[in-house]
């Protein structure tokens, strides 16, 4: 049974957790290049991610479910994203990790904008996101579509 909750989560998380760290951490302007990186890195790893792990042998009956109902919530492990954030709070500058949750909230914004908000929003996201659902080969990015021009998988 879907668990509206744990959709959301993260949107109700993440925000206000990299802002706080944000606040606590940020000093300089290379802080702020820092946080940049973060987010490339975030797009990067978002496109490695969607091609290779979810259309490959890993979670592809979730991630095939998501494709046959792209309007449907689907719930994935609602622990992943905390964890994952938590051990790079370890592992990373403060500024990076703000940069990849930063990263993080535009994939949620721009990929539930694209299931279940009207088309106006972020049109082109929209019909790119689309023509990945139909294609399943092309597109990966979903909140930016730089390493799908880079690797050669833009429609």
């Amino acid at each position: 049974m879907l668990r509206l909750w744990r959709y959301y989560l993260d949107f109700a998380l993440f925000p206000p957790l990299a802002l706080g760290l944000a606040l606590y951490d940020a000093r300089s302007l290379g802080w702020v290049a820092l946080c940049g990186l973060g987010i490339l890195i975030w797009t990067l790893a978002e496109y490695w991610t969607h091609r290779v792990i979810l259309h490959g042998p890993l979670w592809h009956a979730t991630h095939e479910r998501h494709h046959r109902v792209p309007r449907e919530h689907v719930e994935i492990i609602w622990w992943y994203a905390p964890l994952g954030f938590f051990l790079l709070f370890w592992l990373v500058p403060i500024a990076i990790l703000v940069g990849l949750m930063l990263g993080y909230c535009v994939y949620l914004a721009m990929h539930h904008a694209a299931h279940h908000l009207p088309s106006s929003w972020l049109a082109a996201n929209r019909r790119r996101h689309a023509h990945h659902h139909l294609l399943t080969r092309v597109n990966f990015g979903i909140s930016s579509p730089l390493w799908d021009h880079v690797f050669r998988t833009a429609r």
